[in-house]
């Protein structure tokens, strides 16, 4: 009998626990931490003008290699993340993000075309 009880303890827990991780208790102020340290994201600092590059060993084993998985599309990213470095004014920021977005379908579409060869 006391094996019967300790599991229906246990039960009642879990139970408790799932509704406590829905968010039942959140009116009451007792919830699971839903923005897991939300000040990090506040405390980036330009977070576009991170700049992507290839190392030039491994930009030349790719031009003697063009049958390579990867294709190259890092120059593309790193002069649409250069853009975005150098804008200042909102509309320069809005058109390095529009070159940045048309790099990233241009990579989409070359690792298609390569995808399709192989």
């Amino acid at each position: 009998m006391k094996m019967r009880a300790l599991i229906g303890v246990l039960l009642l827990l879990n139970l408790v626990q799932l509704a406590w991780q829905f968010d039942a208790f959140a009116r009451w102020g007792w919830g699971p931490n839903v923005g897991r340290e939300p000040e990090r994201l506040q405390q980036q600092v330009r977070p576009d003008a991170i700049k992507f590059s290839v190392p030039p060993a491994a930009e030349a084993s790719a031009a003697s290699a063009p049958d390579s998985a990867s294709p190259p599309t890092a120059p593309a990213a790193s002069v649409a993340v250069d853009a975005a470095k150098e804008a200042s004014s909102a509309e320069e920021l809005a058109a390095a993000r529009a070159a940045r977005k048309r790099a990233r379908a241009a990579a989409a579409a070359a690792s298609a075309a390569a995808a399709e060869s192989q």
